[in-house]
């Protein structure tokens, strides 16, 4: 859960840093370290929700092998 909520988190700060980004002078041009931090928080959030969505299938196969194998019914 801890991870669904840091990358919605980044998320927010990353696109609320790129429209700062157009607020400030010169207005409505963004600059180079503002993309690249607003990719590094897409990296992250895709991480984190990945690895939670991994571990997530993982954990769903086990008990459905565990069920399978008690009933002794093929997968």
């Amino acid at each position: 859960m801890t991870q669904i909520f840091s990358a919605m988190a980044m998320l927010a700060f990353g696109c609320g840093l790129s429209v700062a980004g157009f607020c400030v002078p010169p207005l409505g041009e963004v600059s180079d370290s503002v993309l690249l931090i607003f990719a590094q928080c897409l990296i992250y959030a895709g991480s984190a929700l990945g690895i939670d969505y991994y571990v997530t299938m993982k954990i769903k196969e086990k008990f459905d092998y565990e069920r399978h194998k008690e009933n002794n019914s093929p997968l």
